[in-house]
């Protein structure tokens, strides 16, 4: 099989892996936010918060150390198992120990004894088989599939069991734990690999896991500072408002674009000695996820308001501004997601510490010097702040792979005036629909997008005379031809 073939058979099959997901997690979030208040939101936002950073915090690559390396072997494997062991329960202690502090600090003593029972994840994705990273370096990802799909529908029985017994935030942090329970255990069932404790490889994997743990660690610090900022701006309901805001214009970038580029950094790492392929690779693969999730921001931008008062009852009603503002972010996530796994392939990880650890801190002064006298207004500003860390990113990769900025921005432009159109129209349809009938002027707004947007796409890709938009026509052409073609062998 081809790199180009296995590269899209991962990308289809982990998108759908996290369609299906999502399905879960969309009727899972839309029961809760109807049986929980915003405060209950609030309270699993924060403990959310601080146990994933603590995961981070110990996350020692494994994933990338493994699809990276020219070769493995078991030694690398039980290294890389072992570290994650030594790491995960060390912190798990610490944070146990000092849960009361933070609960403190946050001023809210019912996160004392919710900290306690979440940063159980910790030893528990320890614990996890590490042969799985095995199927991901060889693209093979349906055993994968099956695993996680099972697993979320088992945390979202457990969650919904919870939520209707207690009607508190103790079902989502139910719901987290259990996913890890699962999970950890079917990585033994789907894969025989069974690691031991060793250190062989310890020095080798270290060297290039530093940087990827530093990265993880600022990189998340910066995605996660307005959470903490928000927690200490304003009340809890605000905290829950934002979270859930945040977390329904983060879907894409969760469930779509992480789970597509993840495949990229073994594509991008196998041509990676061509420069010529290399560019052609990262250019097209930018070009698609762009046409994927430009239409989807410029959607939620316009059309927030109906979205949120279709999905949510009116208790999140005013948090809909927030909706649209964060959905921007969208395509910056798309962008830096490419850039960072072509970048790591070529082994610039270092660099990526560097201008996480400068682009964190640029967010954070920025943000304590400002003064927000609405939840919306520090949305506005987080937007604003996200789209200027980005600028360098662009700038050092195009530089670092030789990418073409005529055949970038011509791509850009097409994608971006047909998205512009379709809203424009789309608006205007759904105009025509009663103010009040909220589902069919969201359904009738959406579906006028996406005919109108997807004719224009069409039509610029197929009449634009330009070397640029031919190759990304012929790129798309060839995915859709190869998609179809793997589709019909599996049937």
């Amino acid at each position: 099989m081809s790199v180009a073939r296995a590269t899209l058979n991962s990308s289809l099959i982990m998108l759908f892996i996290k369609l299906v997901h999502r399905s879960i997690g969309v009727v899972s979030m839309l029961v809760l936010a109807r049986l929980l208040t915003p405060e209950d939101f609030g309270i699993v936002a924060i403990a959310s918060m601080v146990v994933f950073f603590c995961d981070i915090l110990t996350e020692t690559g494994t994933q990338q150390y493994v699809v990276n390396k020219n070769s493995i072997d078991d030694a690398d494997l039980n290294t890389s198992f072992t570290l994650n062991i030594i790491f995960k329960f060390t912190i798990a202690v610490i944070f146990f120990v000092g849960s009361p502090v933070i609960a403190t600090f946050f001023g809210k003593q019912e996160l004392d004894l919710a900290l306690k029972v979440i940063i159980f994840i910790l030893p528990l994705s320890a614990l996890a088989n590490p042969g799985i990273n095995l199927y991901k370096r060889n693209l093979n990802y349906k055993p994968i599939m099956k695993l996680l799909i099972s697993e979320k529908v088992f945390s979202f029985f457990v969650t919904m069991c919870m939520a209707i017994v207690f009607r508190n935030y103790w079902a989502m942090i139910s719901g987290v734990v259990a996913s890890y329970i699962y999970k950890t255990s079917g990585t033994y069932v789907i894969h025989q690999f069974r690691p031991k404790l060793s250190l062989v490889k310890v020095h080798e994997q270290w060297s290039f896991s530093q940087w990827i743990l530093l990265k993880g660690i600022v990189g998340y610090s910066k995605s996660e500072f307005d959470t903490f900022i928000v927690s200490k701006l304003f009340s809890f309901d605000a905290v829950g408002g934002f979270s859930l805001m945040k977390n329904l214009s983060t879907l894409p970038g969760r469930e779509i674009i992480r789970p597509v580029t993840e495949p990229l950094l073994a594509t991008f790492s196998k041509v990676k000695d061509s420069e010529v392929e290399l560019r052609y690779q990262v250019q097209m693969s930018l070009g698609v996820l762009l046409a994927g999730t430009i239409p989807i921001s410029t959607f939620l931008l316009c059309f927030s308001e109906i979205v949120v008062r279709t999905l949510f009852d009116e208790r999140w009603w005013s948090f809909a501004p927030v909706l649209g503002v964060l959905s921007v972010l969208i395509v910056n996530f798309s962008i830096i997601s490419v850039f960072q796994e072509a970048l790591t392939a070529v082994g610039k990880v270092k660099f990526l510490f560097i201008y996480d650890l400068l682009s964190f801190v640029f967010v954070v002064v920025v943000l304590l010097l400002l003064k927000f006298d609405s939840i919306e207004q520090f949305a506005v500003s987080r937007m604003l702040i996200s789209v200027l860390t980005i600028i360098p990113m662009v700038l050092v990769s195009f530089k670092t792979l030789s990418l073409s900025w005529k055949s970038f921005s011509q791509v850009f432009l097409l994608i971006v005036v047909s998205g512009v159109f379709s809203a424009f129209f789309a608006s205007w349809v759904g105009g025509l629909v009663s103010q009040q009938m909220y589902i069919v002027q969201l359904a009738i707004s959406g579906i006028s997008f996406l005919l109108v947007y997807g004719i224009l796409f069409y039509l610029f890709i197929s009449l634009v005379p330009t070397n640029a938009i031919y190759a990304f026509r012929n790129f798309i052409f060839k995915t859709m031809k190869m998609a179809i073609s793997m589709s019909s062998r599996n049937k």
